[in-house]
């Protein structure tokens, strides 16, 4: 199926698992997401819309990045260089390594934010958010048994490690990292045909699933796939009935999942039954009704305000959560800001989704991006993980990991969490009670009054849900 990205550049449906590398070790394209693409997703959801750099006729969509020596990226995946948008198609980075005659090797220029297992010495080279990691010849911090070391090996993190590399405990340049042998995965590997893999690096023919291995966040538990749709007699797609009643079939169902009494059994081509030992599971929280319809559907987020109104809203824009709003009219201390993007439901249904959300306090901006990447003033973004805790004290801004979300928190005023995926959790400090606006309401402990829109005049009390969302919408957000 052909499909475009937001450029209206041509690609194919394809599993984003599926990536190809040119002789330099970069992608020889990038994936988008696409809405066309979202119908083959069912339970899976690898499903986006591929777009390749170089196009039949010889011309090339990164030729821009070329001009000035660099290469398209996905974002967070490189830091060691400078990283310029707009110039390459799916929104990847445009990624130019930075090099320096005093700084040489083993030393490595890098960006300031990246890790580095020496000393950091910001003379050595160009570029206002570069320095020179100067090499050490200890490795202890990996090397010793713990708890002076963590019993690894130092490598290149481009070998095959058999755990997983941590960083700041080699010495060296950035990509040289501490390769920590695995710990107990039991919970996982006890389970029929599972296995403990790394989701950035291999694909799964079933599920991954966070929390069952041990090791960093990206090392999670491959659970081997049940389909859930088959091909009918005429070869069109036929969902199985417990892919239609909200659910995914799986060998069987984890922490946060109940099995229900929907069937997972599918046919061949001659319309026979085939024997499955698959059960039917759901999100323990959500409500199964039984659905005869079509995919392609839209389905509403769940908002609930900071005095406890819920309501549901089918945005596709980006949108200000929450606002400081002593005076409407004045820049507020600070901005919570949510961008919606659409996903595919378990229902087959597109519904709109949080994919990102960013705090804005005067010149200081925090982006909390998909997949629980952080982005700090606009640098290159860096899984919370990695950044481990990032603070500026005169500010009075903290950056955390907070159980498996990443968490900006401003002591006294108000703390956001972000899971990477769709969910959004704000706390607000006292001081602020009544003296904030936007999707969540004022917080003054009246629910009555959260829908207030906001118009030229102040705000407004309204009755519609979607005229009092729509007037938050971020201006020229909307595709």
């Amino acid at each position: 199926m052909v499909c475009m990205d937001g450029d209206k550049n041509e690609g194919v449906c394809k599993d984003d698992r599926d990536i190809k590398f040119d002789d330099n070790g970069f992608e020889e394209g990038c994936y988008h997401p696409n809405k066309p693409c979202w119908l083959f997703n069912y339970c899976e959801g690898h499903m986006h819309c591929y777009i390749t750099f170089e196009k039949e006729d010889g011309t090339r969509l990164d030729k821009a990045c070329i001009s000035i020596g660099g290469y398209c990226v996905k974002p967070g995946t490189r830091f060691d260089g400078i990283l310029t948008k707009n110039l390459c198609p799916c929104d990847y980075d445009c990624y130019v390594q930075v090099t320096d005659g005093l700084c040489v090797s083993p030393d490595h220029c890098q960006h300031i934010d990246a890790p580095c297992g020496g000393t950091k010495n910001g003379a050595l080279c160009d570029g206002e958010d570069f320095v020179c990691c100067v090499s050490h010849t200890y490795d202890g911090k990996c090397t010793n048994d713990p708890p002076t070391g963590v019993k690894g090996t130092c490598k290149d993190n481009t070998e095959e490690c058999d755990g997983w590399y941590v960083t700041d405990r080699c010495s060296g340049r950035a990509g040289r990292q501490c390769c920590v042998p695995h710990g107990n995965d039991e919970e996982c590997t006890n389970k029929p045909g599972a296995a403990c893999m790394d989701i950035r690096k291999e694909a799964c023919e079933g599920d991954y699933r966070p929390g069952l291995c041990s090791g960093p966040a990206y090392r999670q538990c491959c659970i081997p796939g049940c389909p859930d749709h088959y091909k009918g007699l005429n070869n069109e797609d036929i969902s199985t009935d417990c892919h239609w009643n909200g659910g995914c079939c799986r060998p069987f169902c984890i922490h946060g999942e109940i099995e229900i009494s929907f069937s997972c059994q599918t046919k061949d081509k001659e319309g026979n039954l085939i024997s499955s030992n698959c059960v039917c599971c759901k999100v323990e929280d959500k409500e199964v009704i039984p659905h005869y319809g079509k995919p392609g559907e839209k389905y509403d987020p769940h908002y609930k305000t900071l005095d406890s109104l819920t309501y549901t809203f089918d945005g596709h824009c980006s949108y200000i959560l929450m606002r400081e709003c002593s005076n409407y009219l004045e820049t507020p201390r600070f901005t919570v800001i949510a961008k919606h993007d659409l996903m595919e439901s378990l229902r087959r249904k597109l519904k709109a989704y949080i994919d990102s959300v960013s705090i804005i306090m005067g010149t200081f901006r925090a982006d909390l991006l998909h997949g629980n990447l952080v982005s700090i003033n606009n640098r290159p973004a860096i899984h919370i993980h990695d950044l481990r805790e990032w603070n500026d004290t005169d500010k009075g801004i903290y950056i955390t990991p907070d159980q498996g979300m990443a968490k900006v928190d401003v002591p006294g005023e108000f703390t956001v969490w972000f899971n990477g995926n769709g969910r959004c959790e704000v706390a607000i400090d006292t001081q602020y009670h009544g003296k904030v606006c936007g999707l969540l309401g004022n917080a003054n402990d009246d629910p009555d009054d959260d829908l207030q829109k906001l118009t030229s005049d102040g705000l407004k009390l309204v009755t519609d849900v979607n005229e009092f969302a729509n007037s938050w919408a971020v201006p020229k957000s909307c595709p």
